[in-house]
């Protein structure tokens, strides 16, 4: 150890050093008056600041008042909210319209091209099904037996609800 042990006192006071240092500064302490009145100042500071702290007195109502504050500054006024939800709709719809703007050719040519392959697969499905009479048939068997059995299901359905709602 050196001549003092200053920078130990501090820990000594908030009884943050090991057994063995501990120790040793208390037989430090023992014998040297310099670092025993710096004990002493720290101390007095010490009681001074916790007497300063005890004598202040915080109003009952000052936790209520902070939580007001605080509830006030983070929840946001529904005009900024109305911000917050209308700024990206703007901005997709921004780019929507600037998107359309710029591709306006490309999906016009693109629309008329799909709408040209639907119109060509209805035709080319109504004249395959109407030259195959077997095709026709047993589509419009299917259709009539899932059409039968939608009706017998809903029929089943609505009985059942209407004895839940006598037995309620």
């Amino acid at each position: 150890m050196s001549d003092h042990i200053e920078e130990l006192i501090a820990a000594y006071m908030d009884n943050e050093l090991t057994d063995k240092e501990r120790k040793q500064v208390e037989k430090h302490l023992g014998h040297c008056p310099q670092c025993s009145a710096l004990l002493d100042d720290l101390l007095a500071i010490q009681n001074q600041v916790h007497k300063a702290f005890q004598a202040i007195e915080v109003p009952h109502s000052l936790e209520d008042k902070v939580i007001a504050q605080l509830n006030l500054e983070t929840s946001p006024s529904r005009a900024t909210l109305r911000v917050w939800i209308l700024a990206p709709f703007l901005c997709v719809l921004g780019l929507f319209a600037i998107s359309v703007v710029v591709t306006g050719a490309f999906l016009l040519n693109l629309s008329s091209i799909l709408f040209k392959f639907m119109f060509n697969l209805i035709y080319a499905t109504s004249s395959i099904l109407g030259s195959e009479p077997l095709i026709l048939i047993s589509m419009t068997v299917c259709s009539l037996i899932i059409i039968i059995g939608s009706s017998v299901s809903i029929i089943h359905l609505l009985k059942a609800k209407a004895i839940q709602g006598d037995s309620i």
